[in-house]
């Protein structure tokens, strides 16, 4: 199984990044269970829109965790459609 995370950037105007602990307890999870996965860390690399659907594009996966807050369910939309639309089969 091949699993991508991605930590958008909440605050993307904020100097301070901020670690997203919940995404990282699953990908801590997934590690010790000796499953494999990718990261874009939206956040932390400030990527571009079109960075991250090149990202996207790279690689073929099966599963695509985000992790997010509930205030900011419109970011997770938009990048849903983008993952939807590069990979119309992956489970989000």
């Amino acid at each position: 199984m091949k699993i991508l995370f991605s930590n958008p950037a909440l605050r993307p105007e904020f100097i301070q990044k901020l670690p997203n602990v919940g995404l990282a307890y699953v990908m801590t999870a997934c590690n010790d269970a000796g499953i494999e996965f990718d990261l874009i860390d939206i956040d932390a690399y400030r990527y571009t829109d079109d960075e991250v659907k090149k990202l996207l594009e790279e690689k073929d996966y099966d599963v695509v965790g985000i992790g997010t807050l509930i205030s900011h369910y419109k970011q997770v939309k938009r990048i849903s459609r983008w993952i939807r639309k590069v990979k119309p089969n992956v489970k989000i």
